[in-house]
């Protein structure tokens, strides 16, 4: 069976590139796995019936599976790019779509790729097969010409897997289409190869929780800059339930009460206590003082917490956005939550209770908003929204008559994500805009809330199969030195959809999804 499967956003509208996925090309199935595009690059354009024709070539093998797009007649914005490209993705607003386009091949990580293209000259390009690759048994490179999109697909590249070898058809459609016929015949009776880049991900996929929590720990956590964020407290906590997990690691905190001891001074602390993201830059502060018997990291939380100010009933209170963001969902529940398992006081149990009831950000779909006058359903918006809820009943006692409330929103949201995730594992940029990109931070914000939901009894086994396509999907993003793949960089309330699409994701070092990540591997091996 063939389903759509968008390859990406166009720049020019902000529709689909529109593209189709064999039903197999995502199990565990041993298939020869290929993307079939057309040539984007090429005047002469594949109509949608002549591609149909070769996808159905492709499609009558039952020793093939496929992703496929007709690129040449969608209208798309190419660019002479360098490929791989050296500053960010296409997600950017001056990238374009065949930028997105290598992306999407590489992360796919088919064996290989072949694009046909329509021209006066029937030609044949081989790219990155080794000369005793079984392919050369059957076709023989006739183009002198450089494709320079298939050459860097086949080549070593810190910004992709591996290396992805390419077929280039070029000539009529008759020839082209009975180059593929004859392909797919000798497909049928050849052994799979895989791509480097499909054994990378294979091998990455491999590794436990534990392993990747270390390889995480090595990278993330070690610092916690001025002004104080959440994005390196959560990884300053991420090592420390790494230490309690793994007793070797016991140790490998020791050096966190030094670098993290400035905030003992008054003044350093009012400095670093002025916004949400400042506040949940504590967030390990409980934790350490378990690990340590140290009061005073406890008495830390509890004065953090008390930067907090009700505004009054009905409004988000102090510092905390007006328009009830999600990130502050996340903020507060995080904060006054350990401060009420430290003191019991339920000053803080009622103030981030009534802030997840009064946000009414949570759709009919059961998607969250990203704020009360933001309404696009951003990835990380509903993966703070996810780890809110999470984080807020693990804290509420089981008796508190607003608890069955609560579980019931985050059960309802949990199921919508359900719905719109992808067949990798992933979550989108924009839930609700398949063509967007998959996106790291909030795969594992969602990955973990629905993990520990499991672990509590709140959510089922079927939630738990999600979480666990979403560490497979995470696994293939997190490199063995800690490098990561499309997390979407800051991001505050945008006014327009395409500034969501058009968000930067970052490449490699990144505290935004190595915070995440770290506390994602760490709740799936407390599970184990």
């Amino acid at each position: 069976m063939t389903i759509e499967y968008p390859v990406g956003i166009k720049s020019i509208d902000e529709s689909p590139i529109s593209g189709l996925k064999h039903s197999d090309y995502h199990s565990d199935k041993i298939l020869h796995r290929t993307i079939l595009i057309s040539n984007f690059e090429q005047s002469k354009s594949m109509n949608d019936s002549q591609f149909s024709e070769l996808l159905e070539t492709l499609h009558q093998s039952n020793q093939i599976t496929y992703l496929a797009s007709n690129l040449n007649n969608q209208k798309l914005m190419i660019k002479n790019n360098i490929f791989p490209p050296i500053s960010g993705f296409t997600f950017e607003t001056n990238s374009s779509d065949d930028i997105y386009i290598w992306r999407w091949i590489t992360m796919e990580s088919p064996d290989f790729v072949i694009m046909a293209n329509i021209c006066s000259e029937e030609k044949i390009g081989l790219y990155g097969f080794e000369d005793h690759h079984f392919i050369h048994d059957f076709l023989k490179s006739t183009n002198s010409e450089t494709n320079h999109f298939l050459k860097s697909l086949s080549e070593k590249s810190n910004q992709s897997p591996g290396e992805i070898p390419s077929i280039e058809l070029s000539g009529s459609f008759s020839q082209i289409k009975i180059h593929l016929e004859n392909l797919v015949q000798f497909l049928n009776q050849s052994a799979v190869t895989i791509s480097s880049a499909r054994k990378e991900i294979q091998r990455r996929q491999q590794r436990t929780p534990n392993q990747v929590s270390k390889i995480l720990s090595e990278v993330y956590g070690h610092k916690l800059d001025q002004p104080i964020n959440y994005v390196q407290g959560v990884s300053i906590s991420g090592r420390i339930r790494l230490s309690k997990l793994d007793q070797s690691h016991s140790k490998n905190i020791n050096d966190i009460p030094e670098f993290v001891s400035f905030l003992l001074d008054e003044n350093d602390f009012i400095q670093n206590t002025k916004t949400g993201p400042n506040l949940a830059g504590i967030c390990w502060a409980d934790e350490l003082s378990e690990a340590t018997s140290d009061q005073k990291w406890n008495d830390l939380i509890i004065k953090t917490a008390d930067i907090y100010e009700s505004r009054g009933e009905g409004f988000s209170p102090k510092p905390c956005d007006p328009d009830f963001g999600c990130e502050d969902m996340f903020f507060i529940s995080t904060m006054l939550g350990r401060a009420y398992k430290i003191s019991k006081n339920d000053m803080y149990l009622n103030m981030f209770i009534n802030y997840l009831n009064d946000a009414n950000t949570q759709q009919k779909n059961g998607l969250f908003f990203h704020n009360r006058i933001t309404p696009y359903f951003w990835g990380r918006g509903n993966g703070f929204a996810a780890l809110a809820f999470a984080e807020a009943l693990n804290y509420i006692p089981d008796n508190h008559p607003q608890k069955k409330l609560l579980i019931e929103k985050h059960v309802s949201h949990i199921n919508a994500l359900i719905q719109v995730q992808s067949p990798t594992g992933m979550w989108r940029q924009l839930l609700d805009e398949e063509g967007s990109y998959q996106e790291l931070s909030a795969t594992c914000m969602i990955g973990y809330a629905i993990t520990r939901g499991f672990k509590s009894g709140i959510l089922n086994k079927n939630h738990m199969n999600s979480a666990v396509k979403a560490w497979e999907g995470t696994l293939s993003r997190i490199d063995d030195n800690g490098g990561l793949t499309d997390v979407c960089t800051g991001t505050g309330f945008q006014s327009k959809k395409s500034d969501y699409l058009y968000r930067k994701a970052e490449f490699g070092y990144d505290d935004r999804g190595g915070s995440m990540a770290i506390w994602f591997s760490t709740e799936i091996e407390n599970l184990m």
